[in-house]
């Protein structure tokens, strides 16, 4: 599935509950504004959830169910960049459109912040 914006709560909700997470010492600090900018970004011209979930329903009730259901406004943009760009300038575009580039350069005199090690697989 890929879907487009969506009309939900979920802007609302992140903005909610980023300020218990996001710490004064946090890395991400100085990336808030765009953090809560994201949030929201795909409640703008979002398409409704009730009509996504029964285009939805629709599709996969058929008695051939699509491989890829795409629907939503936007849904086909970052397939769209996939297909046209180079993986490495994709990226790139995206790193500056949401400000990650900026998280880099405002802190690389820091140490990364500490990674857990509780996720790793047995393999590893």
């Amino acid at each position: 599935m890929r879907s487009g914006g969506i009309r939900t709560r979920f802007g609302e909700s992140a903005g909610d509950t980023l300020d218990p997470v996001l710490k004064p010492d946090s890395w991400y600090r100085s990336l808030e504004q765009r953090i809560r900018a994201r949030a929201g970004a795909s409640q703008l011209d979002a398409t409704p959830a009730d009509r996504f979930a029964e285009k939805l329903v629709a599709a996969l009730l058929r008695k051939r169910p699509p491989v890829v259901f795409r629907y939503g406004r936007k849904s086909f943009m970052l397939p769209f960049l996939g297909a046209v760009l180079p993986r490495r300038m994709r990226d790139r575009l995206l790193m500056k459109m949401f400000g990650l580039s900026e998280l880099k350069s405002a802190d690389q005199d820091r140490d990364p912040p500490a990674v857990s090690t509780r996720c790793r697989s047995a393999r590893a």
